[in-house]
């Protein structure tokens, strides 16, 4: 209907996709019954681990199992839509998504007057939301040059829409004092830390006795390890035969625990134990008078080393998790026909790359790479447990065709 309408000329492709479907997921093994385990016996000059020798030993664990456990279920739907214009120089993916997830298996607390730490259940119900998009262009396209350009766009709504009965929470996972949980009403992958007191204009409140900062009387919010957004652009610029290629991710919003600058603080090389470290009141600080207001403190001062050594809390550590990174970068020749001619080479083509460029992180977080992720593949994420640093590499490209 549209291939022959003059209207549509500007219109080189269109498409309209829609999809849905339902899988299951299955979950570890070993969680339909109680198990056991090797026990072990704490002693003064150390411990004894069962079996020993002869002798078996074997403790019941501390996680009730479901025989009526069922397999959770995820029921997917997609709408989108893909158009190109102008010849095909300019083109659009956009997709709209709902994933909804149904029987969540969970482990949650139960009173240890049972006998057991938790129990394993099908409860909960997780939603994920968001779109996709691809953009992708050719501004300049001569007989010498051509030029693209190319971008993605994805942005995902985390909700917990229940809980079991009772449970308000669910723990996924955490680090000293840190828990990472699946709060009803709130974003998957939650983290709530004991964190230093502030007033209402985010200034650190101190004890005016000791200047040190104060911690909060529980834990608190500190964000989600879920990103509000993450998008990509990317070039190729061809210029005769030669190719320059250059891609950029950016990740924006999310929050990640760091070890790392833990450490660094601890023994006194991060950023900010640098300075004056006596004398000196806590950055940005006020103490609260006899009436509750905030009064600035220029006077009071603080030890440095007490702070990072005993003080600071759990909290302090978690970080924005954004970040810009130059992803690649890489530059080729292609040699013509009539340079192959004395070559028993179809096509050949040579190039230098190099992948984890340049870094640039929020001024929070000048300690590591925040895609690292120590505790790998599963639902506890945002983790930095003193991992290694991303590597930065470089190449040779050699490609050949007979």
């Amino acid at each position: 209907m549209l291939k022959n309408n003059s209207s549509f000329d500007f219109l080189s492709y269109g498409k309209l996709r829609s999809s849905f479907a339902q899988v299951g997921s299955d979950t570890d093994p070993y969680q339909l019954t109680t198990t056991y385990a090797k026990t072990t016996v704490n002693g003064s000059f150390g411990n004894t681990t069962f079996p020993f020798g002869n002798v078996p030993a074997y403790q019941i664990g501390s996680t009730l199992g479901n025989s009526t456990l069922q397999p959770e279920k995820t029921s997917s739907f997609e709408i989108g839509t893909e158009l190109a214009f102008l010849q095909s120089r300019l083109s659009f993916d956009f997709s709209y998504y709902i994933n909804d997830s149904k029987n969540q298996i969970l482990s949650i607390p139960i009173p240890n007057s049972t006998g057991y730490s938790f129990s394993v259940v099908n409860a909960g119900e997780i939603q994920n939301k968001g779109i996709e998009l691809t953009v992708s262009g050719t501004p300049i396209k001569t007989t010498d040059v051509t030029w693209n350009l190319f971008g993605t766009f994805t942005k995902n709504n985390s909700d917990v829409l229940s809980l079991p009965n009772g449970v308000s929470q669910v723990v996924i996972g955490g680090f000293g004092g840190m828990a990472i949980v699946a709060a009803k009403g709130m974003p998957y992958g939650e983290f709530y830390a004991v964190t230093n007191q502030t007033d209402a204009q985010g200034r650190t409140i101190i004890n005016q006795a000791t200047g040190q900062p104060m911690p909060t009387t529980e834990a608190k919010y500190l964000g989600s390890y879920d990103p509000k957004f993450q998008t990509s652009l990317g070039t190729d610029l061809k210029y005769k035969n030669f190719t320059l290629s250059v891609l950029f991710d950016v990740k924006h919003g999310g929050v990640l625990y760091s070890d790392t600058k833990s450490l660094v603080d601890f023994v006194g090389t991060g950023i900010e134990t640098g300075g004056p470290r006596f004398g000196q009141p806590f950055p940005n600080s006020v103490y609260q008078n006899s009436s509750g207001q905030s009064v600035p403190n220029t006077k009071i001062p603080y030890s440095v080393y007490t702070y990072y050594t005993s003080v600071i809390p759990t909290g302090m550590d978690v970080i924005d998790a954004s970040y810009i990174k130059m992803r690649s970068a890489s530059i080729s020749y292609t040699l013509t026909r009539d340079q192959l001619k004395s070559l028993p080479f179809g096509a050949l083509t040579i190039g230098v790359f190099g992948n984890n460029l340049f870094l640039w992180t929020p001024k929070s977080n000048a300690y590591v790479d925040p895609e690292v992720n120590s505790s790998g593949a599963g639902n506890e994420q945002g983790l930095d447990f003193a991992a290694n640093p991303s590597v930065r590499n470089y190449g040779i490209n050699l490609k050949v065709s007979f």
